[in-house]
């Protein structure tokens, strides 16, 4: 199964850079039909999740590489204006989907805070920009690999935080031992 499925990644990377398009995009299309239109995708998944930490690390390590640290401090008002407009939309957007589906206020404001964590697919487009853009990728790579280096700090503890402080942590626990009647 796990041969089957890194053949079905490599071939539709193949298939995107043959035909110019982004093998990031082909791929996120590909995983989203096949987790839609399969019934029996959880399988496949379950599979793959097995393989990720590998994959993650020599993601993380390859962003990493690019990151020119004596670029951070020049990234100044950009990188700033990326930061805050960043959590700013998360936390914007958190309280209008959380108003707009009618969750406990409690969730609706601490919501934001669940979503600070950034990594996988900013760190995809980076990559995909140094390849098109040459000219842009500097200052792109370093304001974003660095804006995931901050949100990845930050994230975590932002997310127990509101996890914590809107009363969800452990609630899947305890709604199993009530049904169970271990509670």
């Amino acid at each position: 199964m796990l041969i089957l499925l890194a053949g079905s990644i490599l071939l539709c990377v193949g298939i995107a850079r043959l035909l110019d398009l982004s093998p990031l995009v082909a791929s996120l299309a590909v995983g989203a039909t096949m987790v839609n239109l399969a019934g029996r995708s959880r399988r496949l998944f379950d599979t793959l999740s097995g393989t990720d930490p590998p994959f993650y690390a020599i993601f993380f390590v390859l962003a990493g590489a690019d990151l020119d640290l004596a670029l951070v401090p020049s990234m100044g008002i950009i990188g700033l204006v990326y930061v805050f407009g960043r959590a700013i939309g998360k936390f914007v957007g958190a309280v209008a989907g959380a108003r707009w589906l009618r969750l406990d206020p409690k969730v609706q404001y601490f919501l934001g805070f669940g979503l600070i964590a950034q990594a996988g697919l900013a760190v995809g487009l980076t990559i995909a920009i140094e390849q098109r853009y040459d000219s842009f990728s500097p200052i792109v790579s370093t304001v974003v690999l660095a804006s995931v280096a901050i949100f990845e700090m930050v994230g975590p503890i932002s997310t127990r935080f509101a996890l914590v402080r809107s009363g969800e942590a452990g609630r899947s626990q305890a709604a199993a031992s009530v049904s169970t009647g271990l509670y």
